[in-house]
């Protein structure tokens, strides 16, 4: 069989997420240059991710710290001096001191508000692991995808990555569905998370798994190509 003309399907078995090494800083000795790189990509998305979560928390935490702090504000006014009157005021960031002339207001929202979304399951942990989602598989489909088949004398159409097929999948409900899954979720594979209507959130647990899964599998795409006579 011609080299163009192999179909190279990859599915690994994943015990349960518990004490597994997910370190990629492994040698990648022998394993195909393209596969490296789109790797050390998925890895730096997945940076992004692990920094902005711990942000999130972070800037929560000292929100809800400054909160208590301020509540002395209002000693004289017994009937404000809560945190449900807090999180009724606006919260801003802006360009300039807002008590002068020609300052401008970039985002407006209540200080409850920014606690709810910057809580762990709130809307920017939801936004950042979707974003994540969808990252790395155009990474993957706008050029890596072809850069691998190439470098393995494939067509990229007959390159199919399991892991890469779900993320497709998901990626479709959260760009044209609003993060809502569609009907055509119960074809994931491995990411086997949601159904149908369900709220896609790609927690903590889910973005460890997902790497796993990319990198396990991507390293295996090249140790099976390689004893796979031509």
């Amino acid at each position: 069989m011609g080299a163009n003309r192999k179909l190279v399907t990859l599915q690994l078995s994943c015990s349960p997420l518990g004490g597994l090494d997910l370190s990629y800083m492994e040698t990648f000795e022998n394993i195909n240059a393209s596969i490296e790189q789109f790797l050390d990509v998925v890895h730096s998305i997945y940076g992004v991710y692990l920094d902005s979560i711990r942000g999130f928390y972070t800037v929560r935490k000292e929100f809800i710290e400054g909160q208590q702090k301020s509540l002395s504000l209002f000693k004289d006014s017994p009937e404000l001096m809560t945190i449900e009157h807090l999180d009724s005021i606006d919260f801003m960031y802006g360009k300039g001191n807002p008590n002068l002339p020609g300052s401008v207001i970039l985002h407006r929202c209540t200080q409850g508000e920014y606690k709810q979304r910057n809580d762990k399951g709130g809307n920017n942990y939801k936004f950042i692991g979707n974003m994540c989602i969808v990252s790395i598989y155009q990474y993957w489909e706008d050029y890596y995808r072809s850069e691998i088949a190439n470098s393995l004398g494939l067509k990229k159409e007959a390159l199919l990555v399991t892991v890469m097929g779900d993320l497709r999948i998901l990626r479709r409900s959260i760009v044209h569905h609003n993060g809502i899954a569609l009907q055509d979720i119960d074809k994931c594979e491995v990411l086997k998370w949601f159904k149908y209507n369900n709220n896609i959130f790609i927690d903590e647990l889910k973005m460890e798994e997902i790497v796993f899964h990319i990198q396990s599998q991507l390293i295996a795409l090249g140790e099976q190509y390689k004893s796979t006579p031509a």
